[in-house]
């Protein structure tokens, strides 16, 4: 795994308190959620993490299984089972370009994990 430090960054949000942010919760179906962050600053988005979620009954608590975020490391950076230990590096974050034009794909590659999971085929 490849862990990134902040110091190949050139590029850092705006303050927390001057940024919007946006949460959506999308149930796939009973036992799968997908959570959707975004974080906006002058209606440019600055941060986001895409969440990949499973339980095995309604009465159980919601468990991480695969996500994607640009929170902290510097990088647009993969979690895997809920491990925020670790981390794999997707690309560096040198502006907030890299970050705007990475959400496509970080959305399209957690909704593939919940469609292989499901016996479905990836996106492509």
């Amino acid at each position: 795994m490849t862990q990134s430090s902040a110091s190949d960054a050139m590029w850092t949000p705006p303050p927390r308190d001057e940024c919007a942010e946006q949460r959506m919760p999308v149930a796939l179906e009973e036992q799968y959620l997908l959570n959707v962050r975004r974080v906006t600053w002058n209606g440019q988005l600055v941060e986001y993490a895409v969440v990949l979620s499973f339980r095995e009954s309604v009465d159980e608590a919601w468990v991480e299984i695969h996500s994607i975020d640009t929170k902290h490391h510097g990088c647009v950076h993969r979690h895997r089972d809920g491990d925020h230990t670790s981390w794999d590096e997707i690309r560096p974050i040198q502006s907030q370009a890299d970050v705007q034009s990475s959400f496509a794909d970080s959305y399209d590659e957690v909704y593939s994990v919940y469609l292989i999971l499901t016996g479905q085929d990836p996106l492509k």
